[in-house]
């Protein structure tokens, strides 16, 4: 990651995104403490009330930084796994969640 890029971030029940938030990834800067796998990212806006309400990945509670809402505008640590940049991807992927619903029916 070179450049601050648009993303979506998720969280996984499973196998399955759920969307929480959008914000921008931040290219790593010097002296960054990041987790293995993890990335710095801002939370631009949540998605729904409820995902405001769901514990950060990396909590900072000396920032008082505990859930999404706490973290809106701030640069936090988010899991590579769970952040989303390419919006074809999600397309794509809630095409075959629709397609599999039908046929669980």
């Amino acid at each position: 990651m070179q450049e601050v890029t648009d993303c979506d971030l998720v969280i996984l029940q499973g196998t399955t995104p759920i969307l929480l938030a959008k914000g921008v990834v931040h290219p790593p800067a010097a002296g960054d403490r990041l987790r293995p796998n993890h990335l710095r990212v801002c939370i631009d806006m949540i998605v729904a009330d409820w995902a405001g309400k769901v514990p950060l990945p990396v909590p900072v509670p000396e920032e008082g930084q505990l859930v999404i809402d706490d973290a809106r505008h701030a640069l936090v640590q988010w899991p590579k796994n769970q952040i989303i940049l390419d919006k074809v991807y999600i397309k794509q992927y809630s095409i075959l969640c629709y397609i599999r619903i039908i046929l669980l029916k």
